[in-house]
């Protein structure tokens, strides 16, 4: 009992008793010291690596503590130097100089251990150690030096308070802890003295029979059963009958049969009609008059139903805000996660989906969903950041004295123009039919109408093939353009779902997307021919 209190005061008087004691200090790191330990005082030795002017194993230990034997940072070291080095470092607290160096703090002897060089990280681990198993360990700061070179290591922590002092405050300490152990003893002893208990429960006021609450007099044990064996009788009386009337299994076992039978033929009748309910919606639909809007980012519908949609086409587009050059890039947008809204006056629906789409001129990437739930993206372009290094797809980067450019033949891409103009958009260069222009610096193109391949001006190379591949390494360029063959890749049946759970509102709706897009709906079968005639 009294180490229990012991550690539980210590604990408390640690953490709050002695927060006036020390000074604050930050931890200093990567410090070689070069002081060393005598008997009475820690003075500057000549060489800032020598630590060997005493052995740590001989120095006394302190009389102004008392270790607590706490071993969880010591069992978490990997190596036998660590632990070895934790010992040692131990042993150094105990040695505190009796005058403050430079730094205004005390010097604890200094820890050398010769042919064995801990890292910084193991030294910190050491130390930290060190500290988690040793609390009582008040007057140590957060600063230390150390040396890891030339074959050993060595190290030396501080103190914030001169020995002297930390034994007065450890005097202290140990006071206060048995001040408070002995008032503890006497409060338990109080407890435990059963002189001052209430006697008035006792033989002379015991009654056999529970009749009412009293303060006078108290149940016997026969009291207390008689009461109880009272209270369940009629409870004991029911599980009787329910014993003596329990269910016939033969009986149960029919109706149980019988149920089963018929739930089994109402399953099977209500699964037909699901079918069928879904066969009729299924002639319904196709017998329905479906419209596909026109290829817009928004439109309105006049005479649309409360159906869901039963097509979705969504196009691609990629953009720059303005015309890069070499120093001043401008990023290249597409089409990501389009946002698609289906609205009325009084209700809407939005799905993010989850692709990117890019387009450039009249070649895009498409996004299609069809009524009879498959879907697909089909990939028109691709986006890669140009590099000197050669791809499977490539050769090596050549330059043309005749149109002043530096080329890749590269199959990955296929060529594509309209009104002249190479269908492909740079991060850092202006696009344009620079073949014939040479005067069309740092620009980009294809190499030639039959070829295959891209092309770049930037005279300030001066056809120097090893400073322009240079040029592209330094720099993250990037293209959008149309690639050799399209890529499909099907939509998961989730993401048609969720496409295809869009519908529209009677009798107008509209619809909005972040691209351009055509929805095909099915239509109010009046409205539409009202429309019509009118």
């Amino acid at each position: 009992m009294k180490k229990q209190i012991l550690a539980l005061f210590m604990g408390c008087v640690l953490l709050c008793g002695f927060s006036g004691c020390g000074k604050t200090s930050k931890a200093t790191e990567n410090k070689t010291t070069t002081t060393a330990v005598s008997n009475e005082k820690l003075n500057k030795d000549k060489d800032d690596t020598d630590y060997k002017d005493i052995d740590i194993k001989q120095s006394e230990k302190s009389d102004y503590y008392t270790p607590i034997e706490i071993k969880n940072g010591y069992n978490s070291l990997q190596t036998d130097d660590q632990r070895k080095f934790y010992d040692l470092v131990l042993e150094s607290t105990n040695s505190v100089a009796e005058e403050k160096d430079e730094n205004d703090i005390y010097p604890c002897s200094i820890v050398n251990m010769e042919n064995t060089v801990l890292t910084q990280a193991e030294i910190r681990l050491v130390i930290t150690a060190v500290k988690e198993d040793n609390p009582m360990l008040f007057w140590l700061t957060d600063k230390f030096g150390f040396s890891n070179t030339e074959g050993y290591t060595a190290i030396q922590l501080y103190s914030y308070e001169p020995p002297e002092k930390i034994k007065t405050m450890q005097n202290k300490l140990n006071k206060e802890v048995n001040k408070f152990i002995n008032s503890v003893e006497k409060e338990l002893a109080k407890k435990a003295d059963t002189t001052d208990l209430d006697t008035k429960e006792n033989i002379s006021n015991k009654i056999d029979t529970i009749n009412f609450p009293s303060t006078t007099y108290y149940p016997s044990s026969k009291a207390v059963w008689d009461y109880v064996t009272s209270k369940l009788s009629a409870l004991i009386n029911d599980i009787e009958n329910l014993k003596n009337n329990k269910v016939n299994i033969t009986d149960f076992n029919i109706f149980k049969d019988s149920t089963n039978s018929n739930i089994s033929t109402n399953s099977t009748n209500i699964e037909n009609l699901k079918n069928e309910l879904a066969e009729k919606n299924k002639k319904i639909n196709d017998l329905s008059i479906k419209i596909t809007t026109d290829k817009a980012g928004t439109t309105t519908i006049s005479d649309s139903s409360n159906n869901n949609i039963v097509g979705l086409n969504m196009y691609g587009k990629t953009t720059q805000s303005t015309t890069p050059t070499p120093t001043n890039p401008v990023a290249i947008k597409n089409i990501n996660n389009p946002k698609i809204t289906v609205t009325n006056d009084s209700d809407s629906q939005s799905i993010n989906i989850q692709c990117t789409l890019r387009g450039i001129g009249n070649v895009c990437d498409t996004l299609t969903v069809n009524s009879d739930g498959t879907g697909y993206i089909t990939q028109r372009l691709f986006a890669e950041r140009i590099t000197s290094q050669k791809k499977s797809t490539s050769y090596e980067w050549n330059y043309s004295k005749a149109t002043h450019r530096f080329f890749r033949n590269d199959y990955s891409y296929s060529f594509d123009v309209k009104d002249n103009k190479p269908l492909i958009l740079c991060s850092h260069l202006d696009v344009g039919e620079n073949e014939k222009n040479t005067a069309f610096d740092n620009s980009i193109g294809w190499i030639n109408v039959g070829g295959v391949g891209i092309a770049i001006r930037m005279t300030e190379f001066d056809g120097d093939i090893a400073k322009f591949k240079k040029w592209l390494d330094d720099n993250e360029v990037y293209v959008v353009a149309p690639q050799s063959k399209p890529i499909t890749v099907n939509l998961s049946k989730d993401e048609v779902d969720k496409i295809l759970s869009l519908h529209t509102y009677y009798p107008s709706t509209k619809i909005s997307a972040d691209a351009d897009f055509e929805a095909t709906y099915i239509a109010d079968t009046r409205k539409y021919i009202d429309s019509k005639v009118s």
